[in-house]
């Protein structure tokens, strides 16, 4: 890990710092020379694979194990998270509108990974979750679908043109 994060930090023009837990064996290999975002991409996936990912503190970038990541900072978004980021560790707030963010925390703390954390904020009704982006991506989808007034909610129609008293009875 250690050769391969120095020719990163070469290629990226980034200082990259590795844990001194972090052990073990990358190879990235292409059939074509790799444009740096590629060869990053690539990298990141690797350490996956190895259960290490990158964190970026204070400009500086340091690979760590996964299950320290969420507590070595990283990216915080409100909302979706962007594309491009998919084996980083991010922290997403997602404000629900209908749904209990208690009740989702069981329905989706089983879709994320063990060493990776959802939490709720009843004051707020909000979801707090660290994982990593791809899974964040499809997490957003889920919520998506599952944050939905309830079916059984009244329609309000404005009248414009008519009496609601009168419009009562054919209705």
């Amino acid at each position: 890990v250690e050769m391969v994060s120095r020719a990163m930090a070469a290629a990226l023009d980034r200082e990259i710092v590795v844990d001194p837990r972090v052990k073990g064996t990358v190879t990235i290999t292409s059939e074509r020379a790799l444009p740096p975002q590629e060869a990053w991409r690539s990298y990141l996936a690797a350490l996956r694979g190895l259960g290490f990912t990158v964190v970026e503190t204070a400009g500086m970038l340091k690979v760590v194990p996964e299950a320290d990541a969420k507590l070595q900072g990283g990216a915080v978004v409100r909302g979706n998270v962007g594309a491009g980021s998919g084996d980083r560790i991010v922290t997403q707030v997602v404000l629900l509108r209908y749904e209990s963010a208690a009740s989702l925390v069981n329905v989706l703390r089983p879709l994320i990974a063990p060493s990776n954390t959802i939490a709720a904020l009843p004051g707020s009704n909000a979801l707090i979750i660290t994982d990593y982006a791809d899974n964040l991506r499809r997490l957003d989808r889920i919520i998506a679908t599952l944050d939905q007034p309830p079916g059984g909610e009244p329609v309000l129609v404005p009248v414009r043109h008519a009496s609601a008293l009168d419009l009562v009875p054919m209705l």
